[in-house]
């Protein structure tokens, strides 16, 4: 059994920072999903960068 994606985020770039907006309450596939992403983006970021979240509209993580 496959679950959907539970919360989402956006990721996009400001110069030398990667930045990230979380939204909702997440599961295990929604922070799987996060860091594969961060990942793919983290290679192509100029060096030295940064990373820099908003969790204004995070409501945390189920225990999975």
């Amino acid at each position: 059994m496959q679950f959907e994606q539970h919360g989402h985020f956006e990721l996009w770039q400001s110069n030398n920072v990667l930045c990230a907006r979380l939204y909702g309450t997440w599961n295990q596939v929604a922070a799987e999903n996060f860091a594969e992403q961060l990942k793919r983006y983290a290679l192509q970021m100029p060096k030295p960068w940064g990373h820099l979240v908003y969790l204004s509209d995070w409501e945390l993580c189920s225990p999975d």
